[in-house]
């Protein structure tokens, strides 16, 4: 990883030697070097069971404070409570934690890492020594019990039989677990899981349906935070299936998957399971923080192999939110948005019933549960679901354009070299310019765009059509357009113009051409051209500050 060490640690349930386990999976890099690192293992002692390590094929060694090396790609760390004890790994003080000794460290001890449910994967190849320190609790009763399969001291699992409805076989995997502060974290063992996937799929075909799982996941009444833990060869198997699909339930949050989503989660399941996690969003910038005006911010995220599986393949993913509606703020007004790194706000389709707001996606991030007046938006003619709309809402909201009146846009309106030069100075906070030294005679004092063409000329971004004309109302081009964009940011080195075969070598905009289709700013008018002459609606260009500015 080129990324800092985030230790990833996956709690598996099973049962071992008659007894309920929680188990951590601890991988080595995947590169040729790994397969020669070792590491020590050792643990603290412990009341009520014992931490082992697992090698291979190998039913475990038992770890003391005396050291146990492990070579090879990976291993496992399994936490085998004594009967009427469960493991303790909330992730928080007081949990189940352990210690490394980075590979390079010629510290003791580096650093310590609580054990928890959502994170997966250890990078074994970085560490020399690794000491566990678990917690075990007792509970009330000294072991579970599942119609469906085996279970953990802390989750019970009932594999239900198959139900048929319309052109869907349903198999329901309930799960009893319990909640640490305000988060619940459940468990499914392969075991189980495997039941469950047989089941649907075979009473599918049999039906001439499509299979389904739905995994419901019992909460307490403070959680705000839900991670299911499922193993990813049962997902690889379900998925195999044709129309399968998957959908994660809970009092606090559901996650349901269609076929294609649920398709593209297993085939890029990397680790041996997948993590699904609804919960508060935290560590916002301060655009973010800004942005969302003191709104609900969610983090909805899949894990597999320590890595986030953010893209769904086109697939769709409904997410629904337990959600109290603020005084005097209607389910009509409830609107969910997308948070970009930037800032930005990007609507998504929303609804409200039944105490839980429901939106779609086909990627997962952070999202914020707001309302429709959060997007500055009250054009009449910019409606929710144009390619402009977001770009529309942004340039509203940062008080790049008021529209062409209170309450029209106008995204089909051409627009002018005026406009687009207002918009670009607005965006850099409207500066006031160094000069009062105006060349051009087209370019009154009193226009609303004179500090803009005046900032303009000052940032390099324009010269005017001549030395002594700004042509202020002429139709801005597509090539001026991207001139302006990227002289504006520096004009950052950029090359190649990829097929485009109207963009010449020496044109004044074929560097602002290349940057721009890198940035992500304009992909032509088609795979071949990028029509340069061709004249920008208002819509066109906020869009374009928008993809440079705003992501």
């Amino acid at each position: 990883m080129k990324k800092k060490f985030l230790a990833k640690l996956l709690v598996l349930c099973m049962a071992v030697s008659m007894l309920p386990t929680a188990a951590i999976s601890v991988g080595a890099a995947g590169t040729k070097e790994a397969k020669t690192n070792s590491c020590s293992f050792t643990a603290a002692s412990s009341t009520g069971g014992s931490a082992y390590v697992v090698a291979g094929d190998t039913e475990g060694k038992k770890l003391t404070s005396s050291p146990y090396t492990v070579t090879g790609d990976a291993a496992t760390i399994s936490l085998r409570p004594d009967s009427g004890y469960k493991a303790v790994i909330d992730g928080e003080s007081g949990s189940s934690y352990y210690t490394y000794t980075l590979r390079r460290d010629t510290k003791a001890v580096s650093g310590y890492v609580y054990l928890t449910s959502e994170d997966t994967e250890v990078v074994l190849a970085k560490y020399s020594a690794i000491e566990v320190h678990p917690v075990f609790e007792k509970t009330s009763s000294s072991s579970g019990g599942s119609s469906g399969g085996s279970s953990s001291s802390s989750d019970k699992v009932t594999v239900e039989e198959p139900s048929t409805s319309g052109g869907t076989t349903t198999v329901e995997v309930k799960v009893e677990t319990r909640t640490s502060g305000t988060t619940t974290s459940a468990t499914v063992s392969r075991k189980d899981m495997d039941k469950a996937v047989t089941s649907a799929v075979e009473a599918a075909a049999k039906a001439g349906t499509a299979p389904a799982i739905e995994v419901k996941v019992e909460t307490g009444d403070k959680t705000t935070a839900v991670n299911v833990s499922l193993p990813a060869k049962s997902l690889k198997t379900l998925s195999a299936a044709e129309g399968a699909t998957l959908s994660i339930t809970s009092d606090v949050a559901d996650v349901v998957l269609d076929s294609e989503s649920t398709a593209a989660l297993a085939e890029q399941a990397t680790g041996s399971t997948v993590t699904v996690a609804v919960k508060p969003a935290t560590g916002l910038n301060s655009a973010q923080k800004e942005a969302v005006e003191g709104a609900t911010v969610i983090d909805v995220s899949v894990t597999s192999g320590g890595k986030q599986i953010t893209d769904f393949g086109g697939g769709v993913l409904a997410v629904s939110v337990k959600y109290a509606l603020p005084d005097g703020v209607s389910s009509a007004e409830v609107q969910v948005f997308y948070l970009t790194d930037g800032g930005a706000l990007e609507a998504h389709e929303t609804s409200y019933s039944g105490g839980k707001v429901t939106f779609t996606t086909t990627h997962l991030s952070k999202y914020v549960i707001g309302t429709k007046s959060m997007m500055g938006i009250s054009f009449e003619d910019v409606l929710l679901g144009q390619y402009y709309y977001d770009a529309v809402a942004w340039a509203a909201k940062s008080k790049i354009t008021a529209g062409v009146t209170a309450t029209m846009f106008a995204p089909d309106k051409t627009c002018t070299r005026a406009e687009i030069v207002s918009f670009l100075w607005r965006a850099a906070g409207s500066p006031e310019p160094k000069s009062a030294s105006n060349p051009f005679t087209d370019v009154d004092s009193g226009a609303y765009y004179y500090k803009a063409v005046m900032w303009a000329v000052e940032e390099g971004i324009t010269a005017g059509t001549s030395e002594t004309t700004f042509s202020p109302d002429k139709t801005c081009t597509r090539a001026e357009a991207m001139a302006f964009l990227h002289r504006s940011e520096g004009s950052p080195a950029a090359s190649g113009v990829g097929s485009f075969t109207d963009v010449p070598a020496d044109a004044y905009y074929t560097n602002a051409v290349a940057w721009a289709v890198k940035s992500e700013i304009t992909a032509g008018t088609s795979e071949t051209t990028f029509s340069p002459d061709k004249t920008c609606t208002r819509a066109e260009i906020v869009t374009f500050l928008y993809r440079d500015m705003a992501k």
